[in-house]
C-alpha cells in the first residue's frame, strides 16, 4: 500500500501534502489493520452492486482501496482528490464452495433479510 501511494506522489498524481496524508493515516499506520495481513475481501454475488451501489461507494469510487482511503476520514478535500485519480475495477473470482457454505439458520435469515444475496450464494 505505501508502496503504491509513493508511487502516486513520484508519477505526479499526489502532492507532498496529500502523500503524508495518506502515509500517516492509512489503515497500517493507524493500528486498525491487526487482522488484515494476508486477508482478501470479497462481495458473495452481484446483487450489492445491483441493489445498493452507493454501498460499494467508498471502495470503488475512491482511488487506493480501503487501506488508503481510511485516511480521508476527516478530510473531505483528500476524498474528493482521490475520487479523481484511477478507475473503479472489480475482479470477478470463481470458487468452488462446499454446500452449504452457510449454516441453515444463517442461510435462512439471509434469505429473509437479502433474497438477492441468498440467491447469488446459493
Amino acid at each position: 500500500m505505501t508502496s503504491r501511494v509513493r508511487n502516486a506522489y513520484a508519477s505526479g498524481h499526489l502532492t507532498a501534502t496529500e502523500l503524508d496524508a495518506l502515509i500517516l493515516g492509512n489503515v497500517f499506520a493507524s493500528g486498525n489493520a491487526a487482522a488484515r495481513p494476508g486477508q482478501v475481501c470479497a462481495v458473495a454475488g452481484r446483487a450489492i452492486f445491483d441493489d445498493d451501489p452507493a454501498a460499494v461507494d467508498l471502495l470503488l469510487g475512491l482511488w487506493g482501496g480501503e487501506a488508503v482511503y481510511w485516511a480521508t476520514h476527516e478530510s473531505t478535500a483528500l476524498a474528493a482528490r482521490l475520487r479523481t485519480l484511477g478507475k473503479p475495477s472489480t475482479v470477478v473470482v470463481n470458487l468452488r464452495l462446499p454446500r452449504p457454505v452457510l449454516r441453515p439458520v444463517a442461510l435462512q435469515a439471509l434469505r429473509r433479510a437479502s433474497p438477492a444475496v441468498a440467491r447469488d450464494l446459493w
